[in-house]
């Protein structure tokens, strides 16, 4: 969508959510700068709250402007955003060696959150279902500690599965958006 579309109280609306949701990460942010909140590194939890706030931004311009992709990619940014957070101030169990499911999962996590705001859940499974299976398969590794060995096999499976799938059902349409027919729903 681009600004011609937009009403002047979107436009509006959107740049005073972006600047006080700026001033709040800068506020956090003083606050962790001068010791006030934790013994917390200033420079780890700048990157999470700056990649989180760009997320918040986005969430909250997507609701106004009522642009889908602006609300998926905030699920990313916010999704990161927290692990990182978690990851670099040592304040839980979640690291980067075993959250890594987690951004594989985010977005399909988007993709729902998106489907839920527009309704196009038939389209946004396909992202949906594989990738929230791959997560699920990678988690054994990263939360359960099971072997590569296993993890690599079912996951390279399961992948063959869901495109074996998506292969063998073209005549489904999946949603209204889908422009794609096959021969047989042309004659």
């Amino acid at each position: 969508m681009d600004n011609s579309t937009l009403t002047k109280k979107q436009i509006m609306l959107s740049r005073i959510a972006i600047g006080i949701l700026s001033l709040l990460a800068g506020v956090f942010l003083l606050l962790i700068g001068l010791d006030i909140i934790g013994n917390i590194a200033f420079f780890r939890a700048a990157v999470a709250i700056s990649v989180a706030a760009l997320g918040l931004m986005l969430l909250t311009v997507g609701f106004i402007q009522n642009n889908t992709l602006f609300i998926w990619l905030s699920i990313i940014f916010v999704v990161t955003g927290f692990i990182v957070w978690f990851a670099l101030c040592d304040c839980s169990l979640i690291t980067f060696r075993n959250a890594y499911p987690v951004f594989v999962f985010a977005p399909a996590l988007a993709s729902a959150v998106s489907a839920v705001y527009d309704g196009g859940w038939k389209t946004h499974l396909k992202v949906i279902v594989p990738l929230t299976i791959a997560a699920g398969v990678l988690a054994l590794n990263s939360m359960f500690g099971l072997q590569w060995g296993i993890v690599i096999p079912v996951f390279i499976f399961l992948f063959g599965l869901s495109w074996l799938l998506f292969a063998i059902t073209p005549h489904i349409r999946w949603s209204n958006h889908n422009k794609h027919k096959t021969k047989e729903e042309e004659e």
